[in-house]
Formats: structure tokens, sequence, C-alpha cells
């Protein structure tokens, strides 16, 4: 599905079961109304799962005019609860210093060992993954 986030106009509300959004809230302009759109999407009890971009390299290919933001554990809570319940948001890190120097050098994962780019710092996000569940409250 191709559509703009922010306006949400294209569907009914509480539609949705599961939302994947994957590598897509920094490509959108206002990303506070997309998360209103898709929290309006989901059924009660439905689920968003979703991935950030923390730290890292700005695209340079067909999205490079179209990425607006990188993302912080703290950040991307933030947002999500401007919508969904506090108790229904889980946010979780992933990466480390050298995950991040690998990641802006272009080096690729056989480079490193299996687990150096396994052990997660909290201070080098390069990737977020997001839960929230819309309430059962919330019609």
């Amino acid at each position: 599905m191709v559509a703009d986030l922010s306006k949400g106009d294209f569907l009914p509300s509480a539609l949705f079961d599961c939302i994947l959004l994957i590598q897509t809230l920094h490509l959108v302009d206002d990303v506070s109304d997309a998360i209103r759109t898709i929290h309006r999407f989901l059924k009660t009890g439905g689920v968003v799962l979703a991935t950030f971009p923390g730290i890292g390299r700005r695209s340079r290919d067909a999205w490079s005019d179209s990425w607006c933001w990188n993302f912080t554990s703290l950040s991307a809570r933030r947002l999500l609860e401007q919508s969904f319940p506090a108790d229904g948001v889980t946010v979780e890190p992933d990466g480390n210093v050298l995950a991040m120097c690998a990641l802006l050098y272009g080096l690729v994962a056989s480079e490193l060992s299996d687990a150096e780019p396994h052990y997660v710092d909290g201070c080098y996000e390069a990737l977020l993954t997001v839960r929230a569940v819309k309430s059962r409250q919330t019609q």
C-alpha cells in the first residue's frame, strides 16, 4: 500500500489487526500525524510493529529527498506515546560503536565477527524496533 500516512483520509478507521511499518516513518514529514493515522487504522487491541533508523548515514538513493528524521529510543517512545498508552509501547535499541563505524564506513557483516554487531550499547542506537498496542479502552 502506498499512501501519505500524515493525511490518512484514504482508509476507514479500525481496519487492521496489525500494521508493519518497516523503515518508513523517517520519510514522513509530519510524523506525529502519521502516528495518529496509524493508531486510527488499528482495531482495538491492534498492534503496530515498526523500525526506525537511529544514528546513521543519510541515504543518497531514491529516498534522499524524503529522509526527514533519525530517531533515538527516547524520541521514538515519546512519539508513539502521543497516541498509544505508555504501557503499550515497547522500544528496543540495537547497535554499538563498532556496528556504527562499520555502517558509516560501508563494511558488511562478513567483515565482522559473529558477536561484534550483536553487542547492544544504548549510546549507539543504529536501529530501533517498536511495538505499540492500541488500548482496549481506545475507540
